[in-house]
């Protein structure tokens, strides 16, 4: 079986190679524009499907040249002896072609906060998170042939009480500046959240346990 990832972000690669898959990406652009009246989940969900929709398409049709094999590269170092990944086989027969699409976005008081266009909205963004919670969801899209299951997962997320300082000196990093919200959860933004309820993966951009099931859902003979 070979598995797409329909991303260009490394976050989403590092998630999923660290769970121990082995997989293709293949990135397409997407209209990334809310819909009137369009809620955060149908939001993060319908940008999911258009991605693995789009990466579809590109592989079907011998287009995807920017496929890339993103797990044999090895880091300078490492042992140099093939490493087995069971799991990257165990959703279907050999030949299949599963694809991941997924978004990623931040809600607070039902706003969708995507990636800052600057850094004094990075600190608009900072400013309206700080000393409260928010929610981050990620829709997913697992296609293969002519089946998809779309679903968005969400995890709360706290952010301590900021102050200029704090927020300047973060904005100043530049840490934020591509991710959703103003920040990375997995970065420097860490000294400023306290705790989350949900999964931490999801916050990343990827929540892997998530996609598992829905790969193996997808993958079940139908009756």
């Amino acid at each position: 079986m070979r598995l797409i990832l329909a991303s260009a972000s490394p976050r989403r690669s590092d998630l999923l190679r660290a769970a121990g898959y082995e997989f293709d990406t293949c990135a397409a652009d997407v209209d990334e524009s809310v819909r009137a009246n369009e809620s955060p989940a149908e939001y993060v969900q319908r940008l999911a499907s258009e991605k693995s929709a789009a990466a579809a398409a590109l592989t079907a049709s011998a287009k995807a040249t920017a496929v890339h094999r993103s797990f044999t590269r090895r880091p300078k170092g490492c042992a140099t002896e093939e490493t087995t990944m069971p799991e990257a086989r165990e959703f279907g027969p050999a030949g299949g072609i599963v694809i991941v699409g997924a978004d990623t976005t931040v809600v607070v008081d039902g706003l969708i906060l995507g990636k800052p266009h600057d850094d004094d909205e990075a600190a608009a963004m900072l400013r309206r998170l700080s000393g409260r919670r928010h929610d981050v969801l990620t829709g997913l899209s697992v296609r293969a042939e002519t089946r998809e299951l779309c679903r968005a997962e969400s995890t709360a997320v706290y952010v301590a009480a900021l102050n200029e300082d704090e927020i300047a000196w973060y904005v100043r990093s530049g840490e934020g500046r591509d991710k959703a919200g103003a920040y990375a959860i997995q970065g420097l933004a860490s000294r400023f959240i306290p705790w989350i309820e949900g999964s931490y993966s999801n916050v990343v951009g990827l929540p892997v346990a998530a996609v598992v099931e829905l790969i193996r859902r997808l993958l079940e003979p139908c009756n």
